[in-house]
């Protein structure tokens, strides 16, 4: 018995150890219900994610049905994790999504998942992204710029861009954006270190909310570069023809102010960015300011309009004042200041020189010219006014500082050119292709150059008096005081020449070519020692370029072409001369010490 029983107790031992080491296997729970996009596009491959626990730990995969008689079953996951699986439906249609747990042992969940319904629908990729833009097509390093784009989506729906910033990794998706009338403009920013400096090539990509993916925009050529700016506004398709002017703050740059074709008057700081616009409605579409204009010890900028409109713009962007003429006459001429008389003077084209009160705007006297009056007067150290008019014989005016007439000098031909004084010497340009040099006796020497073109520019003079112009025939041309030829320098794609020139105290002469470059010519051999491409980078160039640099106290020398404003750091400041840019000096009194 006691063997029988000892026999019995070791059957039942075994029996029980064998039981603990074999304990039962359990299926996973039901997964969670799948999440993921609801309305996608036909064809499209979407993601979509569930999760569930498995009693024994054990790893879980995951059975999809797509509803669409197709089956997709994943990899081994952890309990717990989520797990993920992706799928394209090939038809339209409303498809059943629901999944199922199955952990390594093959044992299956109990049940499949609540169902997740998918609608797919028929989807148009947005269309390639256009009218690309940004700050201008030169940008410094450690300074944010923004881009925008247009997206049109012609199903309606909400859009997302990522821009390809032209460096490997950079560019993430913006949040998705409404669009209204299918179309929407979004924008991102971008941040270059001085390691990013060369040319990059800046492209938009679109992305609707069912993921459907345009083709990559067209590039936008955008260089970071130390020590350069570009200012583009932000309507497109204007002329910049007003050269720009500076502010001074205490013998300093504070702003660079400059007129557009747009309507509005813009104000820059020292590295491009936009402190105001007058009219500040950024909506408004106004009469174009072609003239340049010219600022005052206390900041006023003095500018008029196509309208016959002349502004005294305060150097917050209000207005002090703003004098009319009746008619809607145009000024395309630069006023000139004469601060000590209180005085300002600026042509117009109902053939009248006026002379304007600059503390309220009101009219001191007015002369009438024989004909429309173009150029931009400038004032004489006696306080005397010099100017031409477009007349078919185009006449020099001198006049006294009271508005009566001095003296008249008849030319050939219409003068668009405003004149540079040197002592008691005028020098000017007319469109008989001849340059003047006119004394106080109204005696005049003449140089007459072998193309025989038109010319607009307006002279400077430069070291050991050295007198510089543009033609028409996309020459510079230097002539020495009495007129004789000091040489002729013709940049590489010949274009017409109507800026003016600046002198650098560096020894080059800054001006810009028609071909879309602001150029640096060695005053001494001739040679182009720099230049420099300003464009929007689209490839756009207007018919006539006519504003004319300034070289800044900063060293940073300031130009406008095609539709944008520029600034370069070159370390040379305006040269000591008689007249040594157009309007005499960076704040474009025309006047002269």
């Amino acid at each position: 018995m006691k063997h029988k029983a000892f026999i019995l107790f070791l059957i039942i031992g075994v029996a029980l150890l064998f039981s603990a080491g074999c304990k039962k296997n359990k299926p996973p729970e039901t997964p969670d219900k799948p999440e993921g996009r609801t309305v996608v596009a036909k064809g499209a491959t979407q993601d979509y994610t569930t999760n569930a626990t498995d009693p024994n730990n054990d790893d879980i995969r995951y059975i999809f049905d797509w509803g669409d008689n197709t089956l997709d079953t994943t990899a081994d996951y952890a309990s717990g994790d989520t797990a993920t699986a992706s799928h394209a439906w090939a038809d339209t249609g409303t498809y059943s999504v629901k999944v199922r747990a199955q952990d390594k042992k093959d044992a299956l969940s109990t049940d499949w998942s609540d169902t997740l319904l998918i609608k797919v629908v028929t989807n148009h990729a947005p269309n390639t992204p256009e009218n690309l833009r940004g700050p201008g097509p030169i940008g410094s390093p450690n300074h944010q710029y923004t881009f925008t784009a247009k997206v049109t989506d012609l199903d309606g729906d909400s859009v997302a861009v990522k821009f390809d910033w032209g460096i490997t990794g950079r560019g993430s998706w913006t949040k998705l954006y409404a669009t209204i009338s299918d179309t929407v403009t979004i924008s991102d920013t971008v941040t270059y270190s001085v390691s990013d400096t060369g040319t990059k090539s800046i492209r938009v990509l679109a992305k609707d909310n069912l993921g459907d993916t345009s083709a990559w925009s067209s590039a936008f050529s955008f260089e970071v570069e130390v020590g350069a700016w570009s200012f583009i506004p932000g309507i497109t398709g204007e002329d910049f023809n007003s050269s720009p002017a500076l502010v001074l703050t205490g013998g300093s740059v504070s702003a660079i102010v400059i007129g557009c074709s747009d309507g509005f008057v813009y104000c820059l700081d020292t590295l491009g960015v936009l402190k105001w616009q007058y009219p500040p409605d950024s909506g408004f579409t106004g009469d174009a300011f072609n003239a340049s204009p010219a600022v005052g010890t206390d900041g006023v900028v003095y500018i008029g309009n196509e309208d016959g409109k002349l502004f005294a713009i305060n150097s917050n962007g209000t207005v002090k004042w703003a004098f009319t003429v009746v008619g809607g006459n145009e000024f395309n001429s630069s006023p000139a200041i004469n601060e000590a008389a209180n005085r300002l003077y600026v042509g117009c084209e109902n053939d009248t020189l006026y002379a304007i009160n600059t503390a309220d705007g009101s009219q001191v006297w007015a002369y009438g010219a024989q004909a429309e009056i173009s150029s931009s007067p400038a004032i004489a150290s006696d306080g005397s006014i010099i100017f031409g008019d477009a007349g078919d014989s185009g006449r020099i005016y001198i006049l006294n500082s009271d508005g009566s007439e001095r003296r008249v000098f008849i030319a050939a031909g219409p003068i668009y050119s405003s004149p540079a004084l040197s002592g008691g010497t005028i020098y000017f340009a007319a469109s008989d292709s001849f340059f003047y040099a006119l004394d106080t006796n109204g005696t005049a020497q003449t140089y007459l150059p072998p193309s025989r073109d038109e010319v607009h520019s307006s002279p400077t003079i430069g070291l050991s008096g050295v007198i510089y112009y543009g033609s028409d025939d996309g020459n510079l041309y230097a002539l020495n005081s009495d007129l004789t030829p000091v040489s002729t320098w013709q940049p590489p794609n010949k274009e017409e020449m109507r800026s003016s020139a600046a002198v650098g105290s560096d020894g080059l002469v800054y001006i810009v070519g028609g071909d879309n470059y602001l150029y640096g010519f060695n005053a001494t051999t001739g040679n182009e020692d720099w230049s420099k491409k300003i464009t929007t980078g689209k490839g756009r160039k207007q018919d006539v370029l006519t504003a004319s640099p300034v070289i800044g106290p900063n060293g940073w020398v300031y130009a406008a072409s095609d539709v944008g404003v520029y600034g370069f750091h070159r370390g040379t400041t305006l040269a000591s001369t008689n007249w040594p840019m157009f309007r005499h000096d960076v704040r474009h009194t025309g006047k002269q010490p």
